[in-house]
């Protein structure tokens, strides 16, 4: 059962969770992992949920001797949205980042979060940006920065304002957000088969005090078989 209340280490840092939901993608995850266990705050776990994969999913997961790593092993599939919930269901970190299995965190991500909430345990989540590589040109399209904000705390609806505007390039997986807010709404809506991950994250900008990192500390794979790459030009 996941910690009731926050892990704080002997510096008065946060446990922060990074959460890998994957499935089939061995390769990719090989290296998701390497950079999350590579992050330059120490205190984190790395929580992996394999969702029945077929490939050599289990043979990669063995290649780290890590003690952050931890592996949650479903029987069956149970599909994307309810692995993301597993992952939200078993975490232990006062803060979760969820990253797929095809998408890369800079090393110093979850250093630059905790630095903007500081002592402050109560800001619901931190928003960082995020680039994005195009795989079919095999190239990356640098993250969009804000023009009117500076990195720091910042008024919540004003971020989400600038997001909505398409003014800043924001993925989930350069989120980190409160875990105990993202539980009490109930985590990821199986009813939003393609935005669930917007409307995880998105209203918790609606409180008046959240972090904001003016730059790219993630980047968002697209390509032919993510998921949002499945999709038609209408349906994104």
């Amino acid at each position: 059962m996941p910690s009731s209340t926050p892990v704080i280490d002997s510096s008065g840092g946060p446990l922060v969770t990074i959460a890998i939901p994957t499935f089939n993608r061995a390769t990719l995850l090989r290296g998701c992992i390497q950079l999350a266990l590579a992050q330059s705050y120490e205190n984190i776990e790395v929580l992996v949920s394999n969702n029945a994969s077929s490939d050599n999913t289990e043979k990669v997961l063995g290649e780290f001797g890590d003690d952050r790593l931890r592996v949650l092993r479903q029987e069956t599939n149970i599909g994307l949205l309810p692995n993301w919930n597993a992952c939200l269901a078993a975490a232990e970190g006062e803060y979760i980042i969820f990253v797929s299995d095809d998408d890369r965190i800079s090393p110093q991500f979850v250093e630059r979060c905790v630095g903007v909430i500081g002592s402050r345990s109560q800001i619901p989540v931190v928003v960082a940006l995020t680039n994005c590589h195009l795989a079919s040109f095999g190239q990356i399209k640098p993250a969009r920065t804000s023009r009117h904000m500076t990195s720091g705390l910042q008024n919540g609806p004003r971020v989400l304002l600038e997001f909505l505007a398409d003014e800043i390039s924001v993925a989930i997986c350069s989120v980190m957000m409160n875990t105990q807010a993202l539980r009490s709404r109930g985590g990821f809506s199986l009813s939003l088969p393609h935005t669930a991950d917007v409307a995880a994250w998105a209203p918790l900008l609606l409180e008046n005090e959240v972090g904001f990192i003016n730059e790219a500390c993630a980047t968002f794979n697209l390509h032919d078989d993510s998921e949002t790459g499945r999709l038609g030009v209408a349906q994104i």
